[in-house]
C-alpha cells in the first residue's frame, strides 16, 4: 500500500479500525512487509514485521509467511483504478484468501475478486465479511475459486508444456 507520513494512503479509516480492533483483541495476527507506517505505531508491538524485502525474495517470503488472508485496501482514485490485480494473484498463488476493495464510481483492479469489501463499507461490514470467510466451508470454497481463477486465466503455469500450450493458443 502507498502512504506518506500522517496520511493513511490506501487504508480507509474503516480498514484501519478493523485491523486495529482485531489485533488489539488478539483475534488476528497481522503481518506487515516493509517499513511500518505511522498509522500502525499504536499496534507496532503486536504485529509481525518483515522489514523491506528484496523484490527477488518477495515471492519466497510471501510463501514462508503462510498467511490465511491477505487484504487489498485501496483509495478510490484513478491512480489506483489503473493498478493491476497482482496483489490478488500473489495471494491466490500462496493459497491465501484475498479480500479486495471495490469502488463506487470507477473500476477497481479487484473487480474480479470473489471476496471484497466496498469502498464505503463500515468497520462492522468489513468484520462481517472477514469472519464469514473463516468458516471452513467458505474458506475452502474461496481457495478453490482462487485456484481455478489462476488456472483458467493462465496465471499459474507449473511446467513448460502448459506454457507452450498457452502460447500456441494465442497464435
Amino acid at each position: 500500500s502507498h502512504y506518506i507520513k500522517n496520511n493513511s494512503g490506501d487504508f480507509t479509516e474503516n480498514w484501519l479500525n478493523f485491523i486495529k480492533m482485531n489485533v488489539l483483541s488478539d483475534k488476528i495476527s497481522f503481518v506487515w512487509i516493509g517499513e511500518v507506517p505511522d498509522f500502525f505505531e499504536d499496534i507496532k508491538d503486536k504485529i509481525i514485521i518483515y522489514p523491506g524485502v528484496n523484490i527477488m525474495d518477495f515471492p519466497r517470503i510471501l510463501r514462508e509467511i503462510q498467511a490465511d488472508f491477505q487484504i487489498g485496501p485501496l483509495a478510490e482514485n484513478w491512480f489506483t483504478a489503473c493498478k493491476s490485480d497482482i496483489k490478488a494473484l500473489q495471494s491466490y498463488a500462496t493459497d491465501s484468501i484475498f479480500i479486495g476493495t471495490k469502488f463506487k464510481s470507477i473500476p477497481s483492479p479487484y473487480d474480479n475478486c470473489k471476496n471484497y469489501i466496498n469502498i464505503n463499507d463500515s468497520t462492522e461490514e468489513i468484520n462481517k465479511v472477514f469472519w464469514n470467510l473463516t468458516k471452513v466451508t467458505n474458506y475452502n470454497e474461496s481457495i478453490k475459486w482462487q485456484r481455478n481463477y489462476l488456472f483458467e486465466n493462465h496465471c499459474y503455469m507449473e511446467d513448460q508444456q502448459s506454457q507452450l500450450t498457452f502460447i500456441n493458443s494465442l497464435c
